[in-house]
């Protein structure tokens, strides 16, 4: 009886168990159209710049941040966050975007400039089920403000949520 209450659980623990999160090649074009939509609403309208390829923005700070936005108590792990960090894969940027893209941030060229950094999307440590990405938004790298960018699947393709502002302190 014992055995057969042991298996239970067993196969219970299994069926609930999450999927590992999907391995992205690129930062969807929905998280830039998010952001474009986002700083539209905010008046900002032109000059924006994005950088081409995903940032290290996965930092203690930023899942600290993000962790207050999701009222967590707990510290997330994170051994698979660091190797999101790692990660430099291109942001999917439509011909017709709000922003040209550009390589690095150049303190002289982009120095009265929009600029925008995306993370490697990664699965959220404090909610199930929700993948996503950091945005960082700064005028020539600083002041930045930061954002939390959900990633939904909808059949073959990703969709972004409203961006949420975090407080992140660098």
């Amino acid at each position: 009886m014992k055995r057969v209450a042991a298996a239970l659980l067993l196969i219970a623990a299994c069926k609930s168990a999450s999927p590992p999160p999907p391995v992205f090649t690129s930062v969807p074009r929905g998280a830039l159209d998010a952001m474009c939509l986002r700083l539209k609403d905010e008046g900002i309208s032109s000059g924006l710049r994005v950088v081409r390829k995903s940032q290290p923005l996965i930092t203690p700070s930023s899942l600290q941040a993000l962790g207050e936005a999701s009222f967590a108590r707990a510290a997330p792990n994170t051994d698979a966050l660091q190797k999101a960090a790692a990660l430099s894969i291109p942001i999917d940027v439509r011909p017709n975007s709000c922003a040209r893209t550009i390589d690095i941030i150049d303190p002289t060229r982009d120095s009265d400039a929009m600029v925008l950094e995306f993370s490697t999307p990664f699965a959220n440590p404090f909610s199930r089920k929700q993948i996503g990405v950091f945005a960082r938004l700064s005028v020539g790298g600083e002041s930045p403000t930061w954002y939390w960018i959900p990633l939904m699947q909808q059949q073959d393709r990703w969709i972004a949520g409203r961006p949420a502002t975090l407080s992140v302190t660098e």
